[in-house]
């Protein structure tokens, strides 16, 4: 996983207006995509569903070349394996608000009607 962060340092990264905003916002969309992953893998630990075939890479990938190349190119190639724990959370978030507002619904409105 790699987070987006800025540089003031014009040799290595370019710059153009706004920057500092856009990789801010960039810098929290990444930190909000590590949570998800994280909180998707909970949710498949939890159901017992954790599908090594997904994690394998995630963990190989970096560990395999962490020591020689740092760039966020080849912390990108785990990317598409942990949008499946990403999509897990999403979804599991989704039946849990679709669960609780069925249940609001059909909720009685106050003790009355429920008597009737």
């Amino acid at each position: 996983m790699f987070l987006i962060e800025g540089s003031g340092d014009t040799r290595t990264a370019y710059q153009f207006n706004r920057a500092a905003l856009i990789y801010a916002v960039a810098h929290g969309v990444s930190l909000v995509y590590l949570v998800l992953f994280i909180v998707g893998m909970a949710i498949a630990a939890a159901q017992r569903m954790v599908p090594l075939t997904l994690l394998t890479p995630i963990v190989f990938v970096p560990l395999t070349i962490c020591f020689m190349l740092i760039n966020a190119r080849y912390s990108m190639t785990t990317q598409p394996f942990m949008f499946a724990f990403v999509a897990m959370a999403l979804v599991s978030g989704a039946d849990a608000w679709q669960a609780r507002r069925q249940r609001l619904l059909r909720a009685p409105a106050s003790p009355e009607a429920e008597r009737r």
